[in-house]
Order: C-alpha cells, then structure tokens, then sequence
C-alpha cells in the first residue's frame, strides 16, 4: 500500500530542517571562533604599537639622559648610550610607519614624531659632537641655548600620550565589540540548540508516524484482495512483493472436514 505523503513530507521536511539548523550552528561556531582569533590579534596589534610607543619614550630619556652626563663630566664614555639609543628611535618611528598604516591619525602623529625627533636629535647632536672636540663650554652654551629655544621635548611627550590614548581606546572598541558579537552568538546558538531539540522530536514524531502506517494494508472486504502501491493483489502476490516470501498451498483441517462433509 501507499504510505500516506503527510508523513513522508512531514519526515523529509524534518530531516532537511535539522541538517539546515546543524549546518548553520557549525557554521556560528566556526564564526565565533574566527572573531576570536581576529580580536586577539587586533589586541596583539595594539599592545605592539603600546610597546613601540613606550620604547619611544625611553630611548629619548636615555639619550637626553647619557647627554647630560657627557656635557657635567666631559666624559665621552655614555656616548655609545646615546647614539644606541638615537639610532633606535630611527628603528622604532619606521616600525610605528607600519604598524599604524591602516590608521590615518595615528600615521600623521608617527609623521609629526619624526621631525620632532629629527629636531631633537639634531640640537642633541650639536652639543654631542663640541663635547667630542673639546670645547666643553661651548657645548653647555649651546645646550643653555636650545633648552630655551626648543619645545620639541613637550611636544613629543603629548604626542605619544594622545596615540597611546588612540591605541587604548580603538583596543576598548574592539573588546566591546567582541563582547556584542559573543552575546549575539551565544543568543543564536541556544535558539538554534532549542530548535535542533525540537526539530529531533519533531522526526522521532515523524519516524513513529510513518511506520505506524507502514503496519496498515488495505484488505478489499468483497474479493480479499490488498492494495500493495497502487495496485489490487493477491495475498499470495503481496507477500511476493513486500516480504519476497514464496507462497505454496495446501489444506486445513477445518476445510477438509467440510469438504468430507460435503461429500
């Protein structure tokens, strides 16, 4: 017989739903996974600015640091302190170039550091260089004079105060977008976890439905034949088809009392 399309259609449907809802949870997971992985490297990326940031500061305090000492003493030892530390605040500007390539403010303050820097060094160097051929007082007039001339040691240290600001808070947008994005997703998977749920009953339904019609078979009252797809059989025929079981005949006992009787 015909299994009634209700059911079939109910299971189908039920079973494409579920595979559907399956697909896009593995889907939200492989997502959530993937903002993760970019959130942490945009944190990364922060701190690394951060670090450079903060190196800027230091070498410019070593340098004007082994300055001093060589203008009070005379002593051309904190030399090799200085230039390491001006040669690393080369080092660290051109890696700042790079790292705040996608940040348009953030690239016009490194632009701005490095001719303040440029400025810095240069009067640095002047009072470096009379110290290395002996004019020591030469060299502290001039550190008087550019003391009183020169602002670029404030300027550079608001600058890096108002970028590090920048990185702090583009780190403080990012984490709180993760944070939305992680309620939105853990809000998208219970409701999905609930509609897998009830998708499950839904075909367990449909499976006990379906096979409940499958015990059914349609016997004709008047010539005892059953409908097997479609078609009017014979009991011998239906077993054929749907049990592939062969059918051989005999005579019950009852009958062969009736037909002696008859007789």
């Amino acid at each position: 017989m015909k299994i009634p399309r209700s059911p079939i259609f109910f299971f189908g449907a039920t079973l494409v739903a579920f595979s559907v809802a399956l697909v896009v949870f593995v889907a939200i997971l492989l997502l959530s996974q993937r903002s993760v992985t970019n959130a942490r490297e945009s944190a990364f990326h922060t701190l690394e600015i951060e670090q450079r940031l903060s190196d800027l500061q230091a070498d410019l305090v070593a340098a004007e640091a082994a300055q001093v000492a060589v203008l009070l003493t005379g002593d051309q030892g904190p030399l090799s302190s200085y230039y390491r530390a001006t040669t690393d605040i080369g080092l660290t500007l051109r890696s700042l170039s790079f790292l705040v390539a996608d940040n348009d403010l953030q690239g016009q303050r490194i632009v701005q550091l490095k001719e303040l820097f440029r400025e810095k060094i240069r009067e640095m160097d002047e009072t470096v260089q009379t110290v290395r051929i002996g004019d020591q007082g030469g060299a502290l007039a001039a550190a008087r004079r550019n003391a009183t001339q020169s602002s670029a040691t404030l300027r550079i240290q608001e600058i890096l105060e108002a970028a590090s600001r920048t990185e702090t808070s583009i780190e403080r947008e990012h984490q709180n977008n993760l944070q939305i994005s992680a309620r939105r997703r853990d809000n998208v998977a219970v409701a999905l976890i609930v509609l897998l749920a009830a998708l499950m009953v839904g075909l367990f339904i449909a499976v006990n439905r379906a096979r409940k019609y499958e015990r059914l078979i349609k016997v004709c009252a008047w010539s005892k034949t059953v409908e097997y797809e479609g078609e009017w059989v014979s009991y011998d025929e239906y077993l054929r088809r749907r049990f592939n079981v062969s059918v051989s005949h005999g005579i019950s006992p009852d009958a062969m009392e009736k037909l002696d009787a008859e007789a």
